[in-house]
């Protein structure tokens, strides 16, 4: 069985559903087949991961059948696995400061650009100059998972932070490895400096991917429109976005407030009367830090900076692998 050209470094995962079965004729790969390579897939990734796999593969034989070089679809007969309900983590303001340290600042720069503009991890590795516009304060994503391509505005702190890397000067990628030539491997970064800093903290159960659950929900716990959010996550549903909508201050409450008829001016002949609304748009949400500033960043303006303002670290959500 001859592997696809690759279509793209996006498609790694499903490309080894296929590669792991190198050597068979299509004619010959059995439901036991693809179940024993499901069995050695289990515990190395998420099941929903091996499910994408599977769903590749089911979509290969489905060509290979219309094509007239396979008769049956040995994967139709495969229960796909049931993917948990995951609870998506993100960071709070003293982890990230605490992380931040570990991390030192050397290496912080892809981790501060993770949380600042919430690219998926392989969007963000293959990030090249040419997709940066410091005129317009723009990122363009032209290769992201669905294939789409989108902008995401860069705020004073990412801007000052990607202004001042070296690899401007010296390679076509924002993130080089050490010859400048190709893109830095991910992998080489979370081993060698990512993960041993999240275990030197003892910072439980967060990934990579978990930075971009916090780029969202700082946004939404700001006020930014679910929309919005939606848009600058490159999400294709709102569904998948809504796991983020209950930290939206005032979340649900001013709905329901609407039901209440607006209170009107009495005329029992004493001074006029100034009624509060019963709850206020501007009210302060919970954990807002005022008059301090964040560490890290240099001012106090709302839009340069996306620290955690006392949110929780875990809500739940749908099954979060690489959203």
């Amino acid at each position: 069985m001859k592997t696809p050209p690759a279509a793209g470094t996006r498609h790694t995962d499903s490309q080894r559903s296929v590669s792991a079965l190198r050597g068979h004729t299509l004619r010959s790969i059995t439901p036991g087949d693809v179940e024993r390579y499901v069995a050695g897939r289990i515990g190395m990734v998420a099941p929903a991961s091996v499910n994408r796999e599977l769903a590749f593969l089911k979509r290969v034989f489905k060509v290979a059948i219309a094509d007239g070089i396979a008769e049956t679809n040995p994967v139709t007969k495969v229960k796909f696995l049931r993917e948990r309900n995951r609870r998506t983590r993100f960071l709070t303001e003293d982890e990230e400061t605490s992380l931040r340290k570990a991390i030192g600042e050397e290496h912080w720069p892809p981790v501060l650009v993770a949380l600042h503009t919430g690219l998926r991890q392989g969007e963000e590795f293959r990030l090249r100059w040419d997709d940066v516009d410091f005129a317009t304060n723009i990122i363009t994503v032209s290769d992201g998972k669905s294939g789409d391509r989108r902008h995401i505005p860069m705020n004073d702190t990412l801007r000052e932070c990607l202004a001042a890397l070296e690899s401007r000067l010296t390679s076509s990628w924002v993130f080089p490895s050490t010859t400048s030539a190709t893109a830095l491997d991910p992998k080489n970064f979370l081993n060698r400096v990512w993960l041993p800093a999240v275990k030197r903290i003892q910072l439980a159960n967060f990934r990579w991917h978990d930075l971009r659950h916090t780029f969202a929900s700082r946004l939404v716990a700001r006020g930014t429109d679910i929309l919005r959010v939606k848009e600058l996550l490159g999400h294709r549903t709102l569904a998948m976005t809504l796991r983020y909508a209950h930290l939206a201050p005032g979340h649900l409450h001013e709905a329901v407030q609407r039901l209440v008829p607006e209170r009107t001016g009495t005329t029992t002949g004493t001074s006029e009367e100034h009624t509060e609304p019963a709850v206020s748009s501007r009210r302060v949400s919970v954990g807002t830090r005022v008059g301090k500033k964040w560490p890290g960043t240099e001012s106090n303006h709302r839009h340069r900076d996306f620290q955690s303002r006392a949110l929780p670290t875990e809500l739940p959500g749908r099954g979060d692998a690489n959203h």
